[in-house]
This record gives structure tokens, sequence and C-alpha cells, in this order.
């Protein structure tokens, strides 16, 4: 498998074993004895079966109020980090918060990423992550939710955008045509992504991605897996992005 950057130098890591090195990058961070509630109480029965239980074992239901226990304890949401990321990415199961983009956006802001081992543990999930998105059909939001995220982990999301626009899987097609179509809108009236406020920290990686989708590159590429597959979602992608480059308004 070649890796997500699409350079072909190193292998990338499937999910499940992203998801290994991500526990072991964070083994060193112990359980805490009990959660500091200054920014609100967390439920007694919560905080009994979180600490009573392996950290694998935290389940969906658990993870939205433990998160925000664990705002201003950085060590005790290293400890639980792991946990909450292999929550998010399980997008056959139904949304819960934190989604992906919140949870590595708080490592980002409590320097957990800067931790060697983490930061590299966490560039091999987002390696991972890219691999899903070029060979397995997604949600639109869960699309949005591996992009978002992906601007929290690289400085940059330029190689793994072009990369995406050649792949030649058909669920890697089809998940770039769903993209283009979610942004298409907001790109056209106000040349900014759908969810643009959650990009309001992010403006580089929001240009960025802007650029991409309004790129002649990108347009002539979709319409050739339109012409190529016949699938509805390349053809609708297609045609908005011509609409697109022909409005008196573009560029």
């Amino acid at each position: 498998m070649r890796d997500s950057l699409g350079s072909g130098q190193r292998e990338a890591m499937l999910l499940p074993e992203a998801l290994t090195q991500l526990y072991a990058a964070c083994a060193n961070y112990p359980k805490p004895a009990s959660f500091d509630d200054s920014y609100g109480p967390l439920d007694p029965e919560v905080a009994a079966r979180v600490l009573n239980s392996p950290l694998t074992s935290v389940s969906p239901e658990d993870a939205s109020p433990l998160f925000e226990v664990l705002l201003d304890d950085e060590t005790a949401f290293a400890h639980f980090f792991p946990r909450l990321v292999e929550l998010a990415v399980n997008f056959e199961a139904p949304f819960h918060f934190p989604d992906l983009p919140a949870v590595v956006e708080r490592a980002r802001r409590q320097r957990l990423l800067v931790v060697p081992e983490v930061r590299r543990a966490t560039h091999n999930l987002g390696d991972a992550l890219w691999e899903v998105l070029f060979a397995t059909s997604l949600a639109s939001e869960s699309i949005e939710n591996i992009v978002r995220a992906s601007a929290w982990i690289a400085d940059s999301l330029q190689l793994r955008l072009d990369g995406w626009s050649t792949t030649d899987h058909p669920s890697g097609q089809d998940n770039l045509s769903a993209y283009i179509l979610y942004n298409l809108d907001s790109i056209r009236s106000r040349r900014r992504l759908r969810n643009d406020r959650e990009w309001d920290d992010r403006p580089q990686h929001e240009s960025e991605i802007s650029l991409w989708l309004r790129s002649t590159d990108l347009m002539t590429r979709i319409c050739q897996v339109a012409r190529s597959t016949g699938e509805p979602g390349p053809i609708e992608a297609c045609a908005g992005l011509r609409d697109l480059h022909t409005a008196p308004s573009f560029p």
C-alpha cells in the first residue's frame, strides 16, 4: 500500500495498527485517581465506570462527559486520548461527541502532539485515515471529520489533496465527489468551506482546500472520472465545478 501522501516512499499503516501504536505512545500517562470537576461535575456513576474499567472499555456514552471534564487536565487527557480517538474513528457507529476534529484539536492545544512518540503515532494515524478515505465509501460528515482533523495534525494538506485528486480507487473517487458537493455552494457563494466557523483557527488550511476545490486541475480530473465511470457522484461534481468555473464572478 502506498502512503497517503502519494510519495510511494513508505508503507502506510492500516488503521488498527495505527491505533495500537497510539495506545503504546500514551501508555506512560497514568489513569487519574479522580477527576477535577472544576469545569462542571462529572456524574459519579460515569466517573466510577471510567475509573474502574479498562481504557479500551470506555463507552461512547461516557466519552462525551469525560471529554468535557478533561478540559484542563492534560495528563489525564493524554491517558484517555487513544480511546477517544478510537471511538471517533468508528465511522460506522452513530455520531457522538467528541468527534475526531475536537479530540485532535484538544491534543494539539494541550501540546500533547509535541511529544515525539505521540506526534509520530498521530501522524501515522493521519496517514491511515487517508487510506480509509481513499479506499472506503464514507458519509459526507465522516469525510469532513477526517479532513478537519488532519488540519490539526499536519502543517499542510496539499500533498494529501493532490493524492486524493488522482486516486483510481472507486471509493476514493466517490468520497472526492461527495466532498466537492458538500462544499460547493459555500465555495460558490462565499469562497469558503461549508463549515467555515470550524476553520477559523486553521485559516491557512481552509485557504489551501478552497483553492484546490476551485482549481482547474480538480475540475478536469473529476470530469475525467465522470466520463470514464459514468457514476452519478462524479457526474454531479463535474457539472457543479463546470458551473462554478463558467460563472461571471469566477475566479
